[in-house]
C-alpha cells in the first residue's frame, strides 16, 4: 500500500514537473507572428516582387509539431512596361494554412519546414482596365526561429506559395513573434 501511494506521489510530481517545464519553456500553446514577406511573381509574360504585411497564428502542440494559418496582404505594388504598355501588378493577398515542424537545435535556435496549402490572388492595371486572377496549391518552405525570450521570437523563411501552370509565388520573409 504504501509503495503504491509512493508511486502515485513521484508520478504526480513528475508530470507536474514536465507540465511546469513545457509551460515555463512555452512548447505548447498559441502564437501570433507579425511580419513582411518580399512575394516574387514569375510568369512567361511577366515577372515582378511586392512587399507584403502577413499576419500568423498558430497553435504549437509541442516543440516539434504546430499548426498555423496565415493572412498576408499588400503593402506595396510593382510597375513596368511589357512592350509598351505600362502595367502596375501585385500580389495583392494570400490566405493560408499550415503545419510545421520544428528542430530545436539548443534553447534559442530552431530550424523549420513548413507544409500546406495558399491561397492567393494576383492583380493588375494599366490604362485600359483591370484584371484580376485567384488560385491555390501546395506549399511548403524551410525558415529558422531565434527565442529572444521565453515570450517572444523572430523567425526568417522562404515559403513557394504557388507554382502551377508556369505560374509561381515564392517569397522569403522576417517576423517577430509572441508566444501566449
Amino acid at each position: 500500500m504504501n509503495k503504491k501511494l509512493l508511486v502515485a506521489a513521484l508520478l504526480a510530481v513528475a508530470g507536474t514537473s514536465a507540465t511546469a517545464q513545457a509551460q515555463a519553456n512555452k512548447e505548447s500553446g498559441f502564437y501570433a507572428e507579425f511580419g513582411l514577406a518580399q512575394a516574387y511573381y514569375t510568369e512567361p509574360a511577366a515577372n515582378f516582387n511586392n512587399m507584403l504585411g502577413v499576419v500568423k497564428a498558430g497553435y504549437s502542440i509541442n516543440k516539434h509539431v504546430a499548426a498555423e494559418v496565415m493572412a498576408a496582404g499588400a503593402l506595396s505594388s510593382a510597375n513596368f512596361y511589357v512592350g509598351s504598355t505600362y502595367i502596375d501588378a501585385k500580389v495583392s493577398s494570400a490566405y493560408g494554412v499550415y503545419g510545421k515542424f520544428s528542430l530545436p537545435i539548443e534553447d534559442k535556435f530552431s530550424l523549420f519546414v513548413r507544409l500546406g496549402v495558399t491561397s492567393a490572388t494576383v492583380t493588375a492595371s494599366n490604362s485600359y482596365g483591370s484584371a484580376w486572377a485567384s488560385g491555390s496549391d501546395y506549399s511548403y518552405g524551410a525558415g529558422a526561429q531565434f527565442n529572444f525570450t521565453k515570450d517572444i521570437y523572430g523567425q526568417v523563411d522562404y515559403m513557394s506559395y504557388y507554382n502551377k501552370n508556369t505560374v509561381a509565388v515564392r517569397a522569403p520573409s522576417i517576423s517577430i513573434g509572441y508566444k501566449f
